[in-house]
């Protein structure tokens, strides 16, 4: 990944962190935003994150259903590989939180969702 990508995946992860995402689950959304269709290995190298924050991480976004994985199959034998993505744009995902949040927490994240928006 290079820097400019790194440095936008950083920013929306603050943004996200500032929201009231936890931080490896803002990392991951803000990671998959940018670079669709990533394994966990690439995660954590890329993230520099330890598996079992990625996994754990990885396993909330799905119940939430923020993200998808798909299997595919490796050249050699083994396991299929899971491949994630985002299931539907960080803005539906964001829009989804604050709706969860009380209403005094919408109204003061206003302004950073609109910060996000712009990212987008």
């Amino acid at each position: 990944m290079n820097n400019q990508d790194l440095e936008k995946v950083r920013l929306l992860t603050e943004y996200l962190i500032t929201l009231g995402f936890q931080k490896n689950t803002a990392k991951i959304l803000a990671y998959l935003h940018y670079n669709p269709d990533r394994t966990a290995m690439d995660i954590e190298f890329d993230m520099e994150m330890r598996q079992p924050e990625v996994s754990v991480a990885l396993q909330y976004c799905l119940k939430k259903n923020w993200i998808k994985d798909r299997k595919e199959k490796r050249e050699s034998k083994g396991r299929p590989m899971k491949i994630h993505r985002l299931n539907r744009s960080i803005k539906e995902i964001v829009e989804e939180y604050i709706i969860e949040l009380p209403e005094n927490d919408q109204i003061k994240n206003t302004e950073i969702f609109e910060k996000i928006k712009e990212l987008s």
